[in-house]
C-alpha cells in the first residue's frame, strides 16, 4: 500500500513490474524471497477488491 501512496505523489501510479522490483528490494533486505510479477499482480488485485486502489490504463493507482 506504501508502494501506491508513494507512486500517487508522481501522479503516474505503479505498473505490476514496477510493484514486483520494488517489493523484491523490500522483501530481500528483510531476508525474504523476490516477488514476480504475477504475484505483485495477485496482490494489486487483492487491493483492488478491497477498495484500496484501480487499474487504469495497466497502471495501479490508490
Amino acid at each position: 500500500m506504501r508502494l501506491l501512496l508513494d507512486a500517487r505523489a508522481t501522479g503516474e501510479g505503479l505498473s505490476p513490474a514496477e510493484a514486483a522490483s520494488a517489493l523484491t528490494a523490500l522483501e530481500t533486505a528483510a531476508g525474504r524471497d523476490s516477488v514476480d510479477e504475477a504475484y505483485a499482480r495477485e496482490i494489486l488485485v487483492q487491493l483492488e477488491r478491497e477498495g484500496f486502489c484501480h487499474e487504469q490504463r495497466g497502471r495501479w493507482l490508490a
